[in-house]
């Protein structure tokens, strides 16, 4: 079965095995957390399910799990976005054959007006024609229906465009193939309707021979005895581990406060004076022997010096109180921006490292794109190399290479909030989410993967796939033991130039120890230790 995801930018394509056993998740993006397609197996049948971020509409009907048929659109929506897929048997046997001439004229969409008409609830009316000009295969958009061409999407702003020998045309399940005077359009469901008569073409008539005749094929090589290699140098980065070091809070704790009684003490001891002239003054008024006339400005200067013996020292009291908790709030504020800018320098790091992961952890398509068009880092790996026999084994969370130096959790009650904001800081940056995880082989000498037969095989080779993209045969060897059962899964291995001996796999039916293995290989024991040795010495020593 295969899943078809229409997206912006590309058509991607994704394959469900024939035995119906299992969880697969698929998104146009490895690195997102959360998968797009979402498909079980219930009941051995394939069932496509909803998560708490992906939304499964089957029919315009919301839908908790609901099960893959083949031929029908399935609706997903993620972040307020919606997207189409379409699943369909991995081999079509409904495409329609047909020749066509220099006239040959395609109008494809869902309308009377089209001579391919697919009937389909995502497709109204045109959607592009195609026609011989100057020797060349014309196709014209008409309407805004997205076409793919070889899984890649005509973008907008390209109203026509050339079509080669051997090019797939396909908008939303129906395919259109071209090639040397041929076409050939899939009907699936029946749904697609051709009129030959105004689209100018034949039906194509083939003729099978069913005599059978011996014929011999070789091996062709795949590089000439022109072609050399050489390793180049590889230029890379590599992740060093960085301190950071966050400073203790500032002593942010309030002064004890002087008792009132202290502050008041001097100042009321003046006053006293100052009442006893007072009390001597209106003694003396009411004797008669003054007036408050006569007096008024003695009595004066004592009420200011009895008002300021409680005034000031409350004053200067309330002005410090006031003081010490704006440079409380100032300390506050200014340690808060010191663990922002710490948080960004970390944020920094964790984002290079990332890269790094990235940059060293290539998933399996880039690596069958090296393999392919040989670019300069086939093979590109050294022994020396700190990660020699290191392959990417998924997407997950790795450890962040950071050394962070935190105030310690001494005793404290004033600053103790501070003290935790920057251990938050420690504890937030400890791993990085989503990103490649890498596996050492060269650090695990011995490595067990147990699991679903299936998925554990995809796992090995995938592993197998990366170590033969970017180690040179003369320093990786591989040698499968296997039982009769399983080797027809690894003879691929035998065609690889990585193989131990170079020409065929060793199919092993029963227990082996390593003294027969070595002597199946031809390697002595002090030569088996020596190597052992050697690989120990690399291992140390790597760079």
């Amino acid at each position: 079965m295969k899943i078809k995801l229409f997206a912006n930018e590309k058509l991607f394509e994704f394959f469900l095995p024939n035995e119906v056993f299992g969880t697969f998740t698929f998104d146009e993006d490895d690195n997102v957390e959360f998968k797009l397609i979402n498909i079980e197996a219930v009941n051995n049948e394939w069932y496509l399910s909803a998560t708490r971020a992906v939304s499964v509409y089957d029919n315009n009907r919301l839908s908790y799990s609901t099960k893959l048929e083949l031929n029908k659109f399935y609706i997903l929506e993620r972040d307020n976005i919606k997207y189409l897929i379409y699943v369909e048997s991995i081999v079509d046997n409904t495409f329609l054959k047909y020749t066509y001439k220099n006239n040959i004229n395609l109008v494809v969409g869902n309308s009377r007006d089209c001579n391919v008409n697919y009937t389909n609830p995502y497709i109204n009316g045109v959607v592009f024609t195609l026609k011989n000009e100057n020797t060349k295969l014309i196709l014209e958009k008409v309407g805004d229906i997205p076409i793919y061409i070889n899984n890649n999407v005509i973008y907008r702003n390209i109203s026509r465009i050339v079509v080669n020998d051997g090019d797939v045309i396909e908008i939303f399940g129906l395919k259109i193939i071209v090639s040397e005077g041929v076409v050939l359009i899939n009907n699936p469901l029946n749904k697609v309707f051709v009129n030959k008569m105004t689209a100018y073409l034949d039906d194509l008539i083939v003729n099978i021979n069913d005599d059978l005749i011996n014929v011999e094929v070789k091996e062709i090589d795949l590089y000439t005895p022109n072609v050399y290699f050489a390793k180049s140098p590889r230029i890379r980065r590599i992740i060093q581990t960085k301190t950071f070091k966050i400073d203790g809070p500032p002593n942010v704790a309030e002064p004890q406060e002087i008792p009132l009684i202290y502050s008041l003490g001097p100042m009321v001891t003046m006053g006293m004076s100052s009442s006893v002239g007072i009390i001597n003054l209106v003694t003396r008024v009411n004797e008669g022997l003054t007036t408050y006339k006569e007096q008024w400005g003695q009595l004066l200067v004592y009420g200011s010096m009895l008002a300021s013996t409680f005034m000031w020292p409350l004053l200067t009291k309330a002005w410090n109180k006031r003081q010490q908790k704006k440079r409380r709030k100032d300390s506050i504020k200014k340690y808060r921006a010191y663990l922002e800018r710490k948080k960004k320098e970390i944020e920094e790091e964790a984002k290079l490292q990332k890269e790094i992961l990235i940059e060293n952890l290539l998933p399996n398509r880039d690596c069958l794109e090296i393999i392919d068009k040989r670019k300069i880092s086939l093979w590109s790996k050294r022994v020396e190399q700190r990660d020699f026999l290191t392959a990417r084994i998924g997407v997950g969370d790795y450890p962040l290479d950071v050394s962070i130096s935190c105030p310690e959790e001494n005793f404290s009650i004033d600053d103790e909030f501070l003290k935790k904001e920057a251990m938050n800081v420690a504890r937030e940056y400890e791993m990085l989410r989503n990103v490649p995880v890498g596996y050492s082989f060269l650090n695990h000498m011995l490595t067990a993967v147990m699991g679903n037969n299936y998925k554990v095989h995809k796992l090995l080779e995938n592993i197998i796939l990366q170590l033969i993209t970017f180690h040179s045969y003369e320093d990786l060897k591989i040698v499968i033991f296997t039982n009769n059962k399983n080797k027809d899964s690894w003879r691929f291995v035998k065609y690889l130039p990585h193989n131990f001996d170079n020409t065929v796999c060793k199919w092993v039916r029963k227990e082996i120890t390593v003294q027969e293995i070595m002597k199946m290989y031809n390697i002595s024991e002090s030569t088996f230790y020596r190597r052992l040795r050697e690989y120990r010495t690399v291992k140390t020593n790597r760079k």
